[in-house]
């Protein structure tokens, strides 16, 4: 029985393989296709130079976008807590 189950896991592993291999195949593949058509993955896609380009550039602008807000609300959470701190000073009694 021990020699059956050591059969039956061989077989597996050898399936496994097979299978990881003939993935490997299909995928690189499928890569060199893309490639000679002048396609590139890029974000997960496959774009051509032009796109990819422009598609920075976009996501330049996003980003600088992005950036600008973030220190617009850190300066207005800034001048929030100083505001309120000179209420609750002004509340106290002296």
């Amino acid at each position: 029985m021990f020699k059956d189950c050591k059969r039956v896991e061989e077989l597996e592993r050898t399936y496994r393989k097979e299978v990881r291999d003939k993935l490997i195949k299909d995928i690189t593949r499928k890569n060199e296709d893309m490639i000679k058509n002048g396609l590139f993955p890029f974000e997960g896609r496959w774009l051509n130079i032009d796109d990819i380009k422009r598609y920075k550039k976009e996501l330049k602008k996003k980003d600088r976008g992005i950036f600008y807000e973030l220190i617009f609300l850190f300066l207005l959470m800034g001048f929030l807590t100083w505001g309120l701190y000179k209420v609750l000073i002004s509340l106290l009694p002296k």
